[in-house]
């Protein structure tokens, strides 16, 4: 009897310590001083204790950028130097948000400028990732280490690159940093990075370095060929007067420049390549020419103007578009990054939709090209899966929708603050039904939530930003997979993020993928989370075949990309 009360006592105990770090953590995002000095103050212990197990509420106080509750909490005796659970101080948690007057605070209270976290990544990497020049020069002037290389090869000039601001970058050069020679991995120059982001200013500082725009990666991709993701052709215009070859065929697919454009359904620059001497039928690895991925991807502009071209006329038939199963069980389509669709029998499931914002758009976008239009859902039972609010899984444009489709419902991992109709806002380890669509959720160890939706004896998982962010797996990142595994069961369909975002260890990331991939006993994997790098979707497949994966992939290489998925056997369009 008396172990039963002392585990009641004990479990009482950690409820209340759990709640007691539930309401810091809202008081301390909603920069309630008050509410942080009367909770500090009737528990002390809550200084050093961790908020999700991640955070210290200075670390987080930090991060989220509240200099009153920074300062309080350093008056009332929080360790400056404070680790999350990646090692990170609260100067790196606040130089990675771009918070200049905490940063100044953090230094002045005895921060150290070149303190390494987990990843050795310090402040200075932090605030070249920012962006803001404050910082970067402040940590500087106070001997912040301008050469620091962190554990996946990476100095603060490279996160410059990342962060879009030129400034950075040209300030470092006045530093003496080397801007020649930088790489961002996986053989990615810089000018990879700024044409992948669009930024035409860090391009033209870049080239005037003498960085290459034919150097290939480590895939045989050269920028110019990554200019064609964005449809920038301003940027084309910038490399092909600086020796860009228009018809260079990477190595992995053997497309051209004109085949990408007729993927995209830019005829804009379709017709610039074809004006500088692309070929219009040149053929690649798999035999198609440029019209054959117009038609296939409905791009009927480009089609009209490459046969009036003399183009090489193409059998058409069988590229079975829109929304019909074609005799499978479901129908996957990729739209862009982390947006994906999932047709079954009776629904038309749709995850973290978004579009481009750099992409120009094809003349008449459609589902077979990676756009959703009214046209296409408007006799669906549809229901639109949010996971978060980061603006590359969240286009709130997905709520006009609801205007013209008879059926529409939305799930979201947040408050979108939207009064749409049929709109329902889930938190982590929750369940909801939608008209016979079973779906849980699980928080995500970045924000928001990641789903697991059965339809129509289908079932599929959408990570969100869900990942694991250490080596050692010693986050809740399995810990939410298990949960899911014991509640859901198998995935007949699962897509993970392979790149980006806040995951900066890969090594941990693709650990924690293969770990759920394990887990799931997926009957196909989809890679995603690349933006318009789709080629590193495939480069993560290979690594994981060769590391003895046990899964069927597809990885799609352009938005509009559509599977046929059967239990049994699978195929693409």
């Amino acid at each position: 009897m008396l172990k039963k009360i002392v585990a009641a006592l004990v479990a009482v105990f950690a409820l209340s310590l759990n709640a007691g770090l539930t309401d810091i953590k809202t008081a301390v995002t909603n920069g309630d001083l008050t509410l942080v000095r009367s909770m500090i103050e009737g528990d002390r212990s809550l200084l050093e204790s961790k908020i999700d197990t991640y955070f210290t509420p200075l670390n987080f106080a930090s991060a989220e950028g509240k200099f009153e509750i920074v300062k309080y909490l350093l008056e009332k005796g929080a360790d400056v130097g404070a680790k999350d659970k990646e090692g990170s101080t609260p100067l790196q948690n606040a130089a990675a948000k771009g918070h200049f007057d905490i940063v100044k605070l953090l230094v002045e209270k005895g921060s150290n400028v070149n303190y390494k976290d987990d990843n050795d990544v310090t402040p200075l990497h932090f605030g070249c990732m920012s962006g803001n020049l404050d910082i970067v020069k402040y940590l500087v002037e106070r001997s912040a280490d301008v050469n620091a290389v962190s554990k996946i090869g990476r100095k603060p000039a490279i996160e410059g690159v990342f962060s879009g601001n030129v400034e950075v970058l040209k300030y470092l050069e006045s530093k003496g940093v080397n801007m020649k020679g930088l790489e961002a991995g996986a053989g990615n120059t810089p000018l990879h990075i700024a044409t992948g982001r669009g930024n035409i200013e860090m391009l033209k500082y870049f080239i005037s370095k003498g960085y290459d725009v034919n150097k290939k990666n480590d895939a045989s991709q050269t920028p110019f060929t990554w200019a064609i993701g964005g449809g920038n052709t301003e940027i084309l215009r910038l490399f092909i007067e600086n020796g860009a070859n228009v018809n260079f065929q990477d190595r992995l697919s053997g497309k051209t420049t004109l085949h990408f454009a007729s993927v995209r359904g830019n005829a804009e620059l379709a017709d610039f390549l074809i004006k500088k001497g692309a070929d219009v039928n040149i053929k690649d690895d798999n035999g198609r020419t440029p019209l054959f991925y117009a038609s296939y991807y409905d791009n009927e502009s480009i089609e009209k103007m490459l046969l009036n071209k003399n183009a090489e006329r193409i059998d058409a038939s069988g590229l079975n578009k829109g929304l019909d199963l074609a005799g499978g069980d479901a129908k996957i389509f990729y739209f862009f990054h982390s947006g994906m669709g999932v047709k079954t029998k009776d629904h038309l499931l749709i995850f973290d939709y978004f579009e481009d914002p750099r992409a120009v758009k094809p003349s008449n976008p459609n589902i077979n090209n990676g756009y959703v239009t009214p046209a296409d859902i408007k006799d669906q039972n549809v229901i639109v899966f949010i996971s978060h609010e980061h603006a590359d899984h969240f286009f709130p444009a997905v709520f006009d929708w609801a205007k013209d489709c008879k059926s529409i419902s939305f799930v979201t991992g947040f408050d979108p603050k939207s009064d749409v109709k049929n709109l329902n806002i889930i938190t982590g380890r929750n369940k909801l039904i939608i008209g016979g669509v079973d779906i849980t959720t699980i928080p995500s160890t970045d924000t928001g939530v990641a789903f697991f939706v059965k339809a129509d004896g289908i079932s599929v998982y959408h990570s969100g930003d869900h990942a694991n962010m250490t080596q050692d797996m010693s986050g809740p990142f399995d810990e939410e997979i298990d949960y899911l595994v014991s509640t859901c069961g198998k995935a007949d369909i699962a897509f993970f993020p392979v790149s980006g975002c806040n995951f900066r260890d890969p090594i941990a990331l693709k650990a924690g993928v293969k770990y759920a991939i394990d887990k799931f006993n997926p009957g196909i994997t989809v890679p995603m989370h690349a933006w318009s790098a789709e080629i590193n979707l495939k480069l993560f497949r290979d690594e994981a075949l060769k590391d003895g994966v046990k899964t069927d992939f597809f990885c799609p290489e352009s938005k509009g990309d559509r599977f046929i998925f059967n239990k049994k056997s699978i195929g693409m369009n």
